[in-house]
């Protein structure tokens, strides 16, 4: 649950009315032709992320946002008649990219402005983020997905192996431990891997 205590400057008091009406134009555009699964993050300036949403398909990602972790809607601003929107602090944006990816299994594209020429674009270094490669400036650890468990019994003692893979990484990790009645070693391995 997040408390929003100091008042953000919104991406549309930082853009001229003209670069408003380009943005608008622009998102509406690329919106369509974006997968409904992809939720587009917007990385601003002072550590400040925005997500939009058409204001005809809903509020989407920013009313989920807004239920989940805001416990409120309040930190929903409409721009214009054309789009809704909600800023998030940097501090918070891990939590809110692996809400969508590992609990939605959804795909989150960050987005960037480029310095030279003010154009948005998906960030070439960890832009592209999806359940099988969780990633976000190296903060976030990598998400698994799982391969294979064998348990084995004896004399009432769990001995479990563990295969989890990663394709985007190409990376393999094998684990074996004597589990309790309840699974809480195998339970933490995947909520540390991010395992879906």
């Amino acid at each position: 649950h997040f408390k929003v205590k100091v008042k953000i400057a919104s991406l549309v008091e930082e853009m001229s009315r003209e670069s408003q009406k380009e943005f608008i134009s622009w998102y509406k555009k690329t919106e369509r032709d974006t997968n409904k699964d992809v939720v587009r993050v917007f990385e601003r300036k002072g550590e400040i992320y925005t997500i939009y949403s058409c204001k005809k398909d809903g509020e989407g990602a920013c009313q989920e946002i807004a239920d989940e972790f805001f416990r409120s809607r309040k930190g929903i601003k409409t721009w214009g008649s054309e789009l809704k929107y909600i800023d998030i602090r940097k501090s918070h944006i891990q939590q809110i990219i692996e809400y969508f990816v590992i609990t939605k299994g959804r795909t989150v594209h960050i987005f960037s402005r480029n310095k030279n020429n003010g154009e948005w674009g998906i960030k070439a270094e960890n832009g592209k983020i999806t359940p099988s490669n969780l990633s976000i400036d190296s903060t976030t650890e990598t998400a698994f997905n799982l391969c294979c468990i064998i348990i084995r019994i004896n004399r009432d003692i769990r001995t479990l192996g563990v295969g989890l893979i990663n394709h985007s990484l190409f990376k393999f990790e094998i684990a074996q431990f004597i589990e309790d009645k309840h699974f809480t070693k195998l339970q933490s391995l995947f909520a540390a891997k991010g395992v879906k």
